[in-house]
């Protein structure tokens, strides 16, 4: 009787084997996501034969985890019938029967066998529904461990398990995952996979998909072991091979440990032998064709670095990078850049592009960080260094600025090489130092000093850009967002001069998008909370104002796209002020000719004072008072608008705030014109007046009439131009109309500006009264906002629309009276372009007509969406400065003769003209 019994076992153990392995080869299979699998008769017989054989002693220990959940992967994917029912009625004996029904077939499943699910677990392990995070995890635990109770591990859709095992080339077609890719979709798994299944599995492999995290043997013993459970063994062990690769410790030592892993990737065995030279210490002989034949992303991965770690020269290291890269972008980040320093060494010197490329990569923050010694011992600069060498280089042998060439050969590297390298050029630090270098045609043709480094840098990224654009390597969204952000920077960034002082015009709409944007991203979670909750409301109310003060407060001071300490550093700090004491320094040298007098030791000091007026009086940070007023006002401004709702934190309420936040910024430059006046400019004084006396003492009064003079006429411009800045919203200073409009104009046209095209008419009355030659029309303070904001449409529009760039033509026509303005802004156009100015003028007229008809509140939602600019923002700002009595319109009277026209009739009292020589008195 035993031996029958255990017969019938054995024979019961065959048959489970063959069903399970003819449900692994129906697995394996499937080739379109939840694709119904037929389970042969063969297979369904056998288990179910196996199942009445040991039905007597069925219990939990028979059933092994990898077992059911298999065969519980299996049915999930085919309707329930007859058939598998029957066989799942063999499991009635056992405690957890409505567990394995529901788990495998689903509800209907256990309707038709009268099963019923009452508790909530069952229920959601069932159809899991949308939860809030706290709800589902509750949930999640109690499910995990009532069926850890029964032995049964959690199961994984099958396709995802599928595609994560790498048959990828049926899925995705030609193209296959890279890394980021992958780690994407990792990460999307763990989200949309029935969230209750394999939880720790994908925990535990996104840890290892953290390049910069080190693992111990214990927790690859624990992911190997819960990913074998899961049937993700060969995930877990590319993945292994990578780390190992990329030179973590750990990981080297468990593949000692583990030779079966290799196994276990099931990667070609020739990579295989590739890999397992690179990690002994010998040079593998992998070629680039074989990297790109691989179709599973981590084997494209581990072919990449096994080539670059293969390079035996430095020549060749710097070209297997860049090729290597084209294969996968997250190869930088799994490079043992510590084995490669023999070839870093020797790199220095040689002039190609794929070195910039090479150290662009090598000087990333992510890398670095990884690699200190990349930028302690080896990289002092980092990639900008390479790239200004190589510059040099490329300058020496060409016949100009070298610009060209320079771009050129950097458009020699492979694809995704060239995208990255000329990215890195567009970084702050490094586009100033590539400007010094290779703008200088540049400059001169723009007629700009030497020192204007801040134009200098846009220029450069404008000319790097008609390169991009021209070869399409970067995608022409990047490009025209790029542009767009430095022709505005560049219409703000007012550069002062001799002839006309330079503003910080920061526009209140900008400020005001830069806040929606903030509440509609990082703040809405701490909206959540507060319209989140009922209780204590008074308690909440003031928690959630002093955090998102905070946050709002360096956010605008510090990150956003009009960063306030960023348009400090860039319009006032950066240079700006020892150009202007260095200048006096050299004219008082040139004057004086004392070669007594340490002229360079002078300057050293007077920089020195200038740096310490910046860093103290022009700096915003956390600890200053100022940063404290702004966000002080806005705590106050949450705390009187959150309980508004969400609605009025869009309206007028918004407007408000970014005005009062451009005002304590005003107010900090006025405080530091002050302190400039009153106590840095005597330390200036006093270091003139001891360096007079260095000399002999009949020369001492011309040394120091001279130093005296050069350095009043910098205090005085100084001073003159950090008032022009730090004034008031509503415009303290009457404005010269001519010079406003040139100014505009010079600073809108940022590729050649037409300085020769602008013609200034001022007549009486009207366009057919008395020509005033030479006059100009002084415009009172409270009017200039609006003739900026229309002058700088007129201009662009005319620039833009023209077709003819740095050889338009704009003829500006001022009809003057005590009461009224008329401007006309008059612009000539090819005449091939006919059709097109026709149309624009015509959507022109539906936005005036449209405008006109709207109210305060519908035309300022329409200036947002258009971003501030066009015609809807001048209706805007005409509506708020006159409320009535003025007209704007475009004309196309003239489009025959191949001109088309911006006409403005203002309302503007109190204007006065300007004879030819005056120069009115500004106001403080």
């Amino acid at each position: 009787m035993l031996q029958e019994e255990n017969q019938n076992a054995h024979v019961g153990s065959e048959q489970l084997a063959i069903a399970l392995d003819a449900i692994d080869r129906r697995f394996n299979m499937l080739r379109r996501p939840r694709r119904s699998l037929v389970v042969g008769t063969r297979s369904i017989g056998a288990l179910d034969a196996y199942l009445r054989g040991v039905s007597g002693n069925l219990t939990s220990e028979r059933i092994t985890i990898r077992n059911v959940v298999r065969f519980g992967i299996a049915l999930q994917n085919d309707e329930p019938d007859d058939v598998i029912i029957g066989i799942l009625s063999r499991f009635s004996v056992l405690s957890f029967y409505p567990e394995i029904v529901a788990f495998c077939c689903g509800t209907e499943a256990a309707a038709t066998l009268g099963l019923k699910i009452e508790s909530e677990i069952d229920l959601h392990a069932v159809a899991p529904p949308h939860l809030p995070l706290n709800e589902t995890m509750r949930i999640r635990n109690m499910i995990a461990q009532r069926l850890s109770s029964m032995g049964i591990s959690l199961p994984v859709d099958i396709e995802d398990l599928r595609t994560l095992n790498f048959r990828v080339a049926k899925v995705r077609g030609k193209k296959p995952f890279d890394f980021e890719e992958l780690s994407n979709f990792l990460g999307a798994v763990q989200q949309s996979v029935w969230p209750y299944f394999f939880a720790d599995a994908f925990r535990l492999l996104r840890a290892m998909f953290k390049h910069d995290l080190s693992l111990s043997l214990a927790s690859l013993d624990e992911t190997h072991r819960v990913c074998h459970a899961c049937g993700l063994e060969i995930f877990f062990s590319q993945m292994l091979m990578v780390r190992a690769l990329s030179g973590h410790a750990a990981e080297q030592a468990y593949l000692i440990q583990n030779q079966a892993r290799y196994g276990d990737a099931r990667l070609p065995r020739k990579l295989i032998v590739w890999v397992r030279q690179t990690l002994s210490g010998r040079r593998a002989t992998i070629a680039i064709e074989d990297v790109q034949s691989y179709s599973q992303p981590l084997a494209r991965l581990i072919g990449a670095i096994v080539y670059v770690l293969a390079s035996d020269e430095e020549h060749a290291f710097l070209k297997r990078l860049a090729a290597a890269y084209e294969v996968d972008e997250a190869l930088p980040d799994f490079l043992n850049w510590q084995s490669l320093g023999p070839l870093l060494d020797k790199t220095a010197g040689i002039n190609l592009p794929h070195l910039v490329f090479m150290s662009t990569l090598a000087s990333s923050d992510r890398v670095v960080a990884r690699y200190p010694f990349l930028f302690h011992s080896y990289w002092v600069g980092g990639a900008t260094a390479d790239l200004e060498s190589y510059a040099m280089f490329v300058r020496g042998r060409s016949k100009e600025s070298g610009l060209g060439d320079f771009l050129t050969s950097l458009a020699t590297l492979p694809p995704k090489a060239r995208a990255k390298t000329f990215k890195h050029l567009f970084s702050p630090t490094v586009i100033e130092r590539l400007a010094s270098l290779l703008t200088t045609p540049i400059t001169k043709r723009l007629g700009l000093s030497e020192g204007a480094d801040e134009f200098k840098s846009l220029h450069a990224q404008l000319a790097i850009l008609d390169f991009v654009e021209t070869h399409r390597v970067l995608s022409p969204e990047f490009v025209h967002q790029r542009r767009e952000d430095i022709r505005k920077f560049m219409r703000f960034l007012k550069y002062s001069t001799h002839k006309s002082g330079g503003m910080i015009r920061i526009d209140p709409l900008d400020v005001e998008n830069e806040l929606l944007r903030f509440l509609a991203t990082s703040g809405d979670e701490y909206l959540g909370i507060y319209y989140g909750v009922n209780e204590s409301a008074d308690v909440i109310l003031e928690i959630v104002s002093q955090q998102l003060a905070q946050l709002v407060t360096r956010y605008i001071c510090f990150n956003s796209r009009v960063a306030f300490d960023y348009v400090l550093s860039n319009r006032l700090r950066h240079g700006w002020l020892e150009r202007r004491l260095e200048r006096a320094v050299l004219d008082a040298k040139s004057s004086v000719r004392s070669s007594i007098l340490d002229w360079a030791n002078l300057l050293d000091q007077v920089d020195a004072v200038v740096k310490r007026f910046n860093s103290i009086e022009l700096t915003l940070s956390e600890s200053s008072r100022y940063f404290e007023a702004i966000a002080k006002t806005t705590a106050d401004w949450f705390r009187r608008e959150l309980p508004n709702g969400r609605e009025a934190l869009r309206g007028n309420a918004i407007s408000r705030l970014s005005t009062d936040l451009i005002a304590h910024l005003h107010t900090m430059l006025e405080h530091a014109r002050q302190r400039w006046k009153f106590d840095y400019k005597e330390d200036v004084l006093v270091l003139c007046n001891d360096s007079a006396r260095e000399v002999d003492e009949k020369d001492r009064p011309v040394v120091q009439d001279h130093l005296l003079a050069n350095f009043d006429a910098a205090f005085t411009e100084t001073e003159r131009w950090i008032r022009v800045n730090s004034r008031e919203l509503n415009h303290q200073s009457d404005v010269q109309l001519r010079s406003l409009i040139e100014f505009e104009a010079r600073t809108i046209a940022v590729n050649d500006p037409p300085e020769n095209g602008i013609t200034f008419e001022v007549y009486d009355g009207d366009a057919h009264g008395r020509r005033r030659h030479g006059f100009d029309v002084l415009i009172p303070a409270k009017y200039v906002g609006v003739l900026t904001t229309l002058a700088d449409i007129a201009i662009q529009n005319a620039i833009d629309k023209s077709g003819l760039r740095h050889s338009t033509l704009i003829n500006i026509i001022v009809s003057f009276s005590s009461a009224r303005v008329q401007l006309s802004f008059t612009n000539t156009f090819r005449k091939s372009e006919l059709s097109r100015i026709k149309r624009n003028i015509a959507h022109a007229q539906q936005i005036l007509t449209k405008a006109n008809l709207m109210n305060s509140g519908e035309l300022l939602a329409s200036r947002r969406i258009e971003g501030g600019g066009g015609l809807i923002k001048v209706i805007y700002e005409c509506r708020e400065t006159f409320e009535k009595g003025f007209n704007i319109e475009v004309s196309e009277d003239l489009l025959s003769d191949g001109w088309f026209c911006v006409k403005a009739d203002l309302p503007i009292v109190a204007a006065k003209l300007v004879p030819p020589d005056a120069v009115p008195e500004r106001s403080s």
